[in-house]
């Protein structure tokens, strides 16, 4: 009797203790109200249960990342024995120059079309160059000179007060464009713009500091004894990427970027320097003025 007077106790006591915690759950989720329906209350979203979810599945890092939903394929090419997919920008695309210095009496695809120091771009510097490992090494030489090198910095260059734009057409080279450089990168991304230079964006691999730099393979020259190397830079830049004669939307990117040397003259382009934006396309952006234009040579790096 003893025996079953205490299985009675604790079940009561059971059953009181379930019935409290019933009902303070309710009254959480259902503010103002102690009781079951029909009690009006009114309605807080109540929290989703917790779940123990399994640990993703580790993804390894891709050699270049997808193109984004506002970039589409362009075209695939079969070059240097390996295959090559370009994806192009849908986005609008920034004018390289104003209307008003365009010359557009010029109907040759390959010829350039500008007047924004046209002497300049479509000219290089004789003599040897100096070689750099990496855009950042390049990069530091422009933006933070030694004592005994010319300054290059951007508010110097700026300074300045070099002509560019309507009635530039004849601005020579200041001094500190007068330097030819080598340089290896990795090539991002790359635009024909209206004036036919090809903007070509080369960089750093990923990284904390990676540095990009705008370089350009020039719209040729009518003539002139210089034309025959910067037609040869153009052609062989054209047939490495199966390229045509017509004009990119906006920047074209590698689906996987490729290791090039590149070679020509240091040049910095006012028509890109502040106030204005920079060359390049998100998120491939130099951040600087400073281009290696017009390019005199440029190498591809042979697959494995």
């Amino acid at each position: 009797m003893r025996i079953s007077r205490v299985f009675a106790i604790v079940a009561a006591l059971a059953a009181s203790v379930f019935l409290t915690s019933a009902e303070a759950g309710w009254g959480r989720r259902h503010r103002g109200c102690c009781a079951p329906p029909p009690c009006v209350v009114v309605f807080e979203p109540c929290a989703p249960p917790l779940m123990v979810l399994a640990p993703a599945p580790s993804v390894q890092p891709q050699a270049f990342p997808q193109p984004r939903q506002d970039r589409r394929a362009v075209f695939t090419t079969g070059s240097n024995r390996r295959t090559i997919r370009l994806w192009e920008s849908t986005r609008p695309a920034k004018p390289e120059e104003d209307e008003s210095t365009m010359m557009f009496e010029v109907t040759d695809p390959n010829t350039f079309k500008g007047k924004s120091r046209k002497a300049s771009k479509i000219s290089f510097v004789e003599g040897p160059a100096i070689p750099f490992d990496s855009v950042s090494e390049l990069r530091r030489l422009l933006d933070e000179p030694k004592p005994t090198e010319p300054n290059r910095k951007e508010d110097h260059m700026l300074g300045l007060n070099i002509p560019f734009g309507h009635g530039s057409e004849n601005s020579q080279r200041v001094s500190e464009e007068h330097q030819n450089v080598t340089v290896t990168g990795l090539l991002y991304a790359f635009k024909k713009e209206a004036d036919n230079d090809y903007h070509v964006i080369i960089g750093d691999p990923s990284g904390t500091h990676q540095k990009f730099m705008n370089v350009e393979v020039s719209g040729l020259p009518v003539a002139g004894p210089q034309r025959a190397t910067l037609k040869a830079v153009r052609d062989a830049f054209k047939a490495h990427f199966g390229l045509s004669d017509a004009a990119t939307h906006g920047y074209v990117e590698l689906d996987e970027p490729e290791w090039v040397r590149v070679t020509g003259s240091l040049f910095f382009d006012m028509d890109h320097a502040p106030p204005r934006d920079y060359v390049g396309d998100d998120p491939f952006l130099p951040r600087t003025a400073w281009e290696i234009h017009p390019l005199t040579n440029i190498e591809f790096q042979s697959p494995n």
